[in-house]
């Protein structure tokens, strides 16, 4: 995804999501979400909200007519400007929570892992709705709350949710008949076969029913980590509309009835 022009200033933590610095379960999992939304916003003016690197602007620049990526950190602003250019993709510093847009200027709005990393979401959600054509689409995800990754909370998270409180956010700013849901899950097949899936299975079973809460114990988290075997790639990220309480992330896809 790298456009050659030129080198990322950015420091990397290992949560922004930078090709290059990114492993490469962390870049597929990310450009994955990105090739899901690339044919919702084919041919339209698209908002990508917390844009972040840019790489996935640029993706959807390759779909929609044109795409505005706004971001609230004028660093990674300058680094997507730099390495990410396209006649149909713009990029504003801005603050998503607060965001000053024409009304009804957008065809669609996508805005993945941002919903986690703000005190407001609700403020992002108004403006969002305000950007939106009466008939557009949003595609929007975050990291589900109640499965665990690490065994420690990310620091760079405000908050997790639920499927339940993510859909509760959600459909107070987007009400369910005036706008249809699509609601998915996304899921890492590489954690959901051999060692993986029985340590995932286990550990959510025991969760379950004790009703306790986000440390994973160091055994799953090993069998997790080495479930990898071989390169990465798009495919092996699915997104299905089953189970969705049990994937990694929730993507939903929000459209408005003209």
């Amino acid at each position: 995804m790298d456009s050659g022009k030129g080198n990322n200033s950015l420091g990397y933590t290992g949560e922004r999501m930078i090709p290059g610095k990114a492993d490469e379960e962390n870049y597929f999992e990310h450009l994955a979400r990105y090739s899901f939304a690339k044919p919702l916003v084919e041919g339209k003016r698209t908002l990508d909200a917390g844009c972040g690197d840019g790489y996935g602007s640029a993706m959807l620049a390759q779909s929609a007519s044109e795409v505005l990526a706004a971001d609230i950190s004028p660093q990674a602003i300058a680094a997507a400007s730099k390495k990410y250019d396209a006649v149909n993709l713009k990029y504003l510093v801005m603050d998503v929570e607060n965001m000053t847009i024409d009304l009804a200027a957008f065809g669609a709005a996508v805005c993945f892992e941002v919903f986690e990393h703000i005190q407001h979401p609700e403020k992002m959600l108004g403006c969002i709705k305000k950007a939106l054509k009466p008939d557009g689409i949003l595609v929007i995800s975050t990291p589900n709350g109640a499965l665990l990754k690490s065994g420690k909370p990310n620091p760079f998270h405000v908050r997790e949710y639920t499927l339940q409180e993510f859909n509760g956010i959600l459909t107070t700013h987007f009400p369910e008949g005036p706008y249809v849901y699509r609601r998915y899950g996304q899921f890492n097949l590489r954690r959901r076969s051999g060692a993986a899936a029985q340590a995932m299975q286990w550990w959510v079973m025991l969760k379950r029913k004790l009703g306790i809460g986000k440390i994973m114990p160091s055994g799953v988290s090993k069998h997790l980590k080495d479930a990898k075997s071989g390169p990465y790639s798009v495919d092996d990220f699915a997104f299905r509309e089953q189970n969705i309480e049990e994937a990694e992330y929730f993507v939903f896809i929000i459209c408005g009835k003209a």
